[in-house]
């Protein structure tokens, strides 16, 4: 018979969305609706943090049960693109000045708010943005 140990400490996770996609309920797309019925099934005692596109100039933060989501802005992204144009004439997915404010920001939050593991949907340049400002913090592609 094997023995269980015992959890000491909740698990903090964290989702790093496309930053054009909307995960939050009522309307999400495939990758959003698979975010949220993801988080959804957790264990009761972990904390997730969903960090997606907002609107405007400032960060919002919304929960639904255990989900907190978190709405960073991107119009500094659009900002910087225009002052740095990516020139390389790869796709705008898969360059790798694209969304680097938006990706920054998430990964400071998600050191400040200790989140443990990262799950960083389809943008694999925001992993050495993750890397950088969050260390400790483990990432899933």
């Amino acid at each position: 018979m094997a023995l269980r140990r015992k959890r000491t400490h909740s698990m903090h996770l964290g989702f790093l969305c496309q930053p054009f996609d909307s995960p939050r309920p009522p309307t999400p797309n495939s990758l959003g609706l698979w975010v949220h019925e993801v988080a959804r099934r957790v264990p009761p005692d972990w904390r997730v943090t969903v960090y997606m596109r907002g609107h405007g100039r400032r960060w919002r933060t919304e929960s639904v049960g255990q989900i907190r989501y978190r709405m960073l802005p991107v119009r500094y992204d659009a900002l910087a693109e225009r002052l740095f144009p990516d020139r390389s004439g790869a796709p705008t997915f898969a360059r790798r000045s694209t969304y680097r404010v938006y990706a920054a920001a998430a990964a400071i939050d998600m050191r400040l708010s200790g989140v443990e593991v990262v799950h960083a949907i389809n943008f694999s340049q925001f992993v050495p943005i993750v890397r950088r400002f969050a260390p400790r913090t483990r990432i899933v592609l």
